[in-house]
């Protein structure tokens, strides 16, 4: 039938838009386990080069890596891109990650482990509830 719609696909059309790519230094405003793991977020990144699928943040990371934008990219490009993502330089946040990264590989997110804190605020401690 023409009018069929594959349901698999389209389904999976909308997961990705709520995917994103961003730089390492980004990643502390979201949940650690939201962050995919290198190892399933190239294969990610790679299908939205190639197959240009919406993956929000990808211009800018096309930008980073130096990719031309609107025209099909070569696979040795693709390949020198997808390097960082493996380095953790940059990380696929996903609502809901094959396989959740583990922070402790990838140094640079060691200090978004501790974001309770954001930079400007001040954090109170009562004193008189503290026994050392």
């Amino acid at each position: 039938m023409k009018n069929e719609v594959d349901v698999q696909s389209s389904l999976w059309r909308n997961l990705e838009s709520i995917d994103r790519i961003c730089e390492w230094r980004d990643v502390w405003k979201e949940d650690l386990e939201r962050v995919e793991d290198p190892f399933f977020a190239c294969s990610i990144v790679q299908r939205a080069l190639l197959q240009n699928t919406i993956l929000r943040g990808l211009c800018d990371f096309q930008k980073a890596c130096g990719l031309p934008q609107g025209r099909p990219v070569l696979q040795d490009d693709i390949g020198r891109a997808l390097k960082l993502v493996e380095d953790g330089r940059w990380f696929l946040i996903r609502e809901q990650p094959i396989s959740p990264t583990d922070v402790a590989r990838y140094p640079r997110l060691r200090w978004a482990e501790s974001k309770l804190v954001s930079p400007g605020c001040r954090l109170y401690i009562d004193m008189g509830m503290y026994d050392g």
